[in-house]
């Protein structure tokens, strides 16, 4: 506690505080659940071609779909970028 703050945390404080973090972790489980699911039952090779294709639109997503940005954020070259996506049939 700073010399600033002289409220001390209440129980009330800690506890709104302990479930909001319960929740966010509840959240996140989920989701990791949800995409673990996603990849059952695949061949290796599908379940890379379908990450793959997550990690692209995750990115375009990020970035509005904006194909430069995009590329850089990746780290890659903007014709591979669009190899990519006509290979996952991403392109608008």
């Amino acid at each position: 506690m700073s010399k600033k703050d002289t409220n001390p945390i209440s129980y009330e404080d800690l506890l709104q505080f302990l479930q909001q973090k319960l929740k966010e972790e509840k959240r996140a489980t989920q989701t990791v659940k949800k995409e673990i699911t996603v990849f059952a039952g695949e061949t290796y090779a599908e379940k890379l071609e379908n990450f793959e294709r997550k990690v692209l639109e995750n990115a375009l997503e990020s970035n509005n779909w904006n194909k430069s940005t995009t590329a850089k954020s990746l780290q890659l070259t903007r014709n591979k970028l669009y190899n990519l996506l006509t290979k996952h049939n991403l392109l608008k």
